[in-house]
C-alpha cells in the first residue's frame, strides 16, 4: 500500500511540476525578462519535450530576447501540434529573420482561424504581404487592421505602406495622427520620421526623428541589427522600411546612406537609390576620405573604418551608382562614377576601359578617349586596348590617332578579322586602298575564314 501511494504521489509530482514550471515562466516573460522565461521554458520541455503551451511560449520568449532565429522551430513544432497563437509567432519570427514572404502563409492560416482577425495579426500578415512584393495588398490589410483598433502601430504601418506606394497625402495624414497617438514610442516616431522623409516633409521629418532618438534609450544598434537580419534574410522591403527609420533618426550615419541606397537598388527604386548613395559619399565615413555597402546590410557597432575599408566602400558606392545613373538614363553621371572609380584605381586598366566605354554610351567621344589612352599607357602590348582607343578616336573624328592604334591593334593580332576591318575602314576614309588591301590580305593568309574579310576585299577598287 505505502508503495502504490508513493507512486500515485511520484506521478502527480511528474504532472504538476511542468504546469508550475510552465507559469512561472509565463509569468517572466508577462514581466519583460525573457532570457529567464527561456529558461524556464527549456525546464519544462526537458520534462516534457513535447508540451505544445511551452513550445509557444519559448517561441515568444526568444522573440522576446531579440533572437527570432532561434523561435521558428519550436513555434513551428506547436503550429504542427495544433496549438492556438502558434502561427502567428512562427510568422512573426519568420517576418523578424527576413523570411517576411514565408510568413504569410502560416499568418494567412491564423487569420482564417479568426472571425474578426486581431489588428496585431492583420499587421503581421501586411508586413509578410510586403516582404512578398505586394504593397497594394499589405496597404489593404494595413487599413483593415485600423478598423479593428490597431492604434498607433497601425498607423504608423498603414502610414509607411501608402508612401511607398505613392500616395503620400494619405501617409502623411495616417504619419501625423501616429505622433499624437504614440507620444513615447521611439519606433513609431521614427515611423512618421522616415514616411515625413519620403514625402518631401522636412519639417516634419526633422521633429519626429528628434523626438525618436530621444526616446530611443538604446541608439541606433537594435534597429540597425533588426535591419541587418532583414536584409541578410532577403526581405529588402522589410530592410527598406527599417533602414528608412534610421535614416530619417541619424541623418549623419553614412553607414546607413549607403546600405539603404543599396536596398533600394535592389528594389529597383533607382531614383531613390541615386540619391541615398550619393548623399553617402558626402557623410562619414566615406566623406572623410576615398570610400558599404551590399545588399546584404553589415550590423556596425562602430563608425571607424580604416583607409583600405574606407576605400573598397567608396569604390563599392561609386559602382553602385554608376549602375543606377545607367538605369535612370543618365549616362553621363553613369560614366562620371566609373572614371572615378579608374581614378582611384590608377593602375587598374580595365576599369579605364569600362569608362572609356561608359563615356561612348554618353557621346561623349573626348572623355572616351581620353580614359583610352590611359588603359593603353597601361597595357600597351594588349590588343582589346588598342582597339578600344582606335574605336574612341574614330567617333572623336581624329581619324590619325584611331588608325595608329588600330594598327597596333592589328599588328599584335594579324589574324583578328574586327581588328583588320577597323583597320581597312580607317585606310578607306583616308583613301589609302592599298594599305586597306594589304591588311585583309595578309589576315586572310594567316588562315582566317570570316566571310566579312572577303566581301571588303571585293568592294575595294582593283588592284592596280
Amino acid at each position: 500500500m505505502k508503495g502504490r501511494i508513493a507512486l500515485v504521489a511520484a506521478l502527480c509530482f511528474g504532472c504538476g511540476a511542468p504546469r508550475s514550471q510552465l507559469r512561472k515562466a509565463e509569468g517572466y516573460l508577462a514581466d519583460g525578462r525573457s532570457g529567464a522565461a527561456v529558461r524556464a521554458y527549456e525546464k519544462v520541455l526537458e520534462r516534457k519535450p513535447g508540451m505544445p503551451e511551452a513550445l509557444l511560449g519559448i517561441s515568444r520568449a526568444w522573440i522576446a530576447d531579440d533572437k527570432p532565429e532561434q523561435a521558428i522551430v519550436p513555434a513551428q513544432v506547436a503550429s504542427e501540434l495544433g496549438q492556438e497563437g502558434a502561427r502567428e509567432a512562427l510568422g512573426q519570427a519568420l517576418i523578424l529573420t527576413g523570411r517576411g514572404a514565408d510568413a504569410v502563409a502560416p499568418l494567412q492560416g491564423a487569420r482564417k482561424d479568426e472571425k474578426k482577425p486581431s489588428a496585431d495579426l492583420l499587421l503581421l500578415l501586411a508586413e509578410a504581404t510586403l516582404a512578398s512584393g505586394d504593397v497594394a495588398g499589405a496597404t489593404g490589410i494595413a487599413e483593415e487592421a485600423l478598423q479593428n483598433g490597431g492604434g498607433a502601430a497601425a498607423q504608423a504601418t498603414a502610414a509607411w505602406l501608402h508612401a511607398r506606394g505613392g500616395n503620400c497625402e494619405r501617409g502623411l495624414s495616417l504619419a501625423a495622427r501616429s505622433l499624437t497617438t504614440a507620444l513615447s514610442e521611439p519606433e513609431v516616431q521614427a515611423e512618421a520620421a522616415a514616411v515625413f522623409r519620403l514625402c518631401g516633409d522636412a519639417e516634419r521629418a526633422k521633429g519626429a526623428a528628434s523626438a525618436a532618438r530621444t526616446l530611443q534609450a538604446a541608439g541606433r544598434e537594435p534597429w540597425q541589427r533588426e535591419a541587418a537580419r532583414f536584409s541578410k534574410g532577403g526581405d529588402n522591403e522589410g530592410a527598406a522600411r527599417r533602414l528608412s527609420r534610421l535614416r530619417a533618426v541619424w541623418p549623419e550615419d553614412g553607414h546607413v546612406a549607403m546600405d539603404l541606397g543599396s536596398v533600394w537598388a535592389a528594389l529597383n527604386e533607382n531614383a531613390r537609390a541615386a540619391f541615398e548613395l550619393d548623399q553617402s559619399l558626402r557623410l562619414a565615413p566615406l566623406a572623410a576620405g576615398q570610400s558599404t555597402g551590399g545588399v546584404q546590410v553589415v550590423n556596425r557597432s562602430a563608425d571607424h573604418m580604416d583607409k583600405a575599408q574606407r576605400d573598397a566602400a567608396w569604390r563599392d558606392v561609386q559602382l553602385r551608382l554608376a549602375k543606377v545613373r545607367g538605369n535612370l538614363g543618365d549616362l553621363e553621371g553613369a560614366a562620371k562614377a566609373l572614371e572615378a572609380v579608374a581614378r582611384q584605381e590608377v593602375d587598374d586598366a580595365e576599369q579605364w576601359v569600362e569608362a572609356a566605354q561608359a563615356w561612348l554610351r554618353a557621346g561623349k567621344a573626348d572623355e572616351a578617349a581620353k580614359a583610352a589612352v590611359a588603359a593603353v599607357s597601361l597595357k600597351p602590348r594588349s590588343a582589346p586596348m588598342q582597339a578600344l582607343a582606335s574605336t574612341v578616336y574614330g567617333r572623336a573624328g581624329d581619324v590619325a590617332r584611331a588608325v595608329g592604334h588600330g594598327r597596333m591593334a592589328w599588328e599584335l593580332e594579324p589574324g583578328n578579322a574586327d581588328y583588320a576591318l577597323n583597320l581597312t575602314d580607317l585606310y578607306r576614309q583616308r583613301g589609302e586602298t592599298r594599305e586597306a588591301r594589304r591588311v585583309l590580305e595578309e589576315t586572310l593568309s594567316r588562315g582566317s575564314t570570316d566571310p566579312r574579310l572577303r566581301a571588303a576585299l571585293q568592294k575595294l577598287d582593283p588592284a592596280p
